[in-house]
């Protein structure tokens, strides 16, 4: 189910990326147009103009350069034009400036899986849930680490974090299901599986969980 939860999460980054910042960002920029070039560069991201809004946010870095939210927006950009090195640069330097806001921290892990580094990325997601307890994205990426290097314990426990923040979630109890069937806990996958279908997982990604309810969940 991996290949869902990656397309899961693609689509619902970007509306992390440009709504959730500013909440987490004490320190904002007192240049009124810093401010402006970074909502030019945030409309060039959303029509997907990154080189655009690469421009953009140079020009606020360049009038203010204590402006965490420039360079995370920056590394953001970069990395949709799949400059990683770069975008790992600024998202650090995000951090760095600002390391109260958990989005920073959350998009140093995506690029550091984007690089092959898994175990860097963990840490990173970590990290944001520790300055955001209720960090639904993260706890599901961190499951998805651990399925991946086959710690089914370990991706039980972010499943588990991740439901206690989204109850709604069909995804979560899908693969927290799929999990505990490994495990031969029939009757927790088939809690899970069942409320994965109530949510409407079959018809959000496929018809995997339906078929795995037929067969253990008679």
């Amino acid at each position: 189910m991996n290949c869902m939860l990656e397309r899961y999460f693609r689509t619902c980054l970007i509306i992390i990326v440009l709504f959730s910042v500013a909440g987490f960002d004490s320190v904002r920029p007192d240049d009124g147009l810093a401010k402006e070039l970074i909502q030019k560069g945030i409309e060039k991201f959303e029509n997907e103009d990154f080189l655009g809004a690469i421009l953009e946010f140079n020009k606020a870095i360049k009038k203010d350069t204590s402006y965490a939210e420039a360079y995370y927006y920056r590394a953001y950009a970069k990395y949709e034009l799949e400059d990683y090195k770069g975008a790992i640069k600024d998202a650090i330097i995000a951090v760095q400036k600002n390391p109260s806001n958990p989005d920073y921290s959350f998009l140093c892990g995506m690029i550091r899986e984007k690089t092959g580094q898994p175990e860097e990325a963990y840490k990173y997601y970590k990290q944001a849930t520790t300055i955001d307890a209720d960090f639904f994205q993260a706890y599901m990426e961190m499951a998805r680490i651990k399925i991946a290097s086959k710690e089914p314990v370990s991706a039980i426990e972010h499943l588990s974090e991740a439901i206690r923040v989204n109850t709604e979630s069909a995804l979560a109890f899908a693969l927290r299901g799929e999990l505990y069937l490994q495990q031969n806990k029939n009757q927790q996958a088939c809690n899970d599986l069942n409320q994965s279908l109530r949510l409407g997982y079959s018809l959000q990604y496929d018809k995997k969980v339906q078929e795995l309810v037929n067969t253990y969940c008679k």
